[in-house]
């Protein structure tokens, strides 16, 4: 799966990690990135009462808080695992994946189930479900269980398309 057309070079990812997400599959998201060259950064939400990234997401890389986050400084947004009570709850996630989608950034939803995803996302958004697809650079994954693979491709795709998009 190495990028030999180097077109992802220096891209970097924000992967907003829900609570009780499957830390397996951003793994194995962070290897297949890094494989083609685009790095990740996790982000999580703000614990009650501490300033930071709690200690039991311990795995690399390091996740900060969504809190500190702005959606600029990266190329993509990627939701995993059940984002939707976060994102109901938390303005500043909320404010974040919003800022990304108006900058024409690709968002993908990872481990969640598509019809959820889409409904989360428009809500944020504000666009109908139905305007919320390939296209307009939202990358879902139909089979929550299905592969990361497939997933990371379509995603590589988007983000190829944006920047190709951004040189125009």
């Amino acid at each position: 799966m190495r990028n030999t057309s180097n077109t992802s070079h220096r891209r970097e990812v924000a992967v907003l990690r829900a609570p009780g997400a499957d830390r397996s599959r951003g793994l194995e998201l962070r290897d297949q990135l890094a494989a083609c060259e685009v790095s990740m950064a996790v982000l999580v939400p703000e614990p009650q009462g501490k300033a930071g990234a709690d200690s039991a997401y311990d795995d690399e890389p390091l996740p900060r808080s969504i809190a500190h986050g702005d959606s600029a400084s990266y190329d993509a947004v990627v939701l995993l695992g059940d984002t939707e009570p976060w994102l109901a709850a938390d303005q500043h996630a909320r404010r974040f994946v919003e800022a990304a989608y108006r900058q024409g950034k690709p968002i993908g939803a990872l481990d969640q189930r598509e019809d959820i995803a889409i409904a989360t996302l428009a809500g944020i958004v504000d666009n109908t479900e139905s305007g919320l697809r390939d296209d307009e650079g939202i990358i879902t994954q139909p089979d929550p269980a299905g592969s990361t693979s497939a997933f990371t491709q379509r995603l590589l795709g988007a983000l190829d398309r944006q920047r190709t998009r951004t040189e125009q």
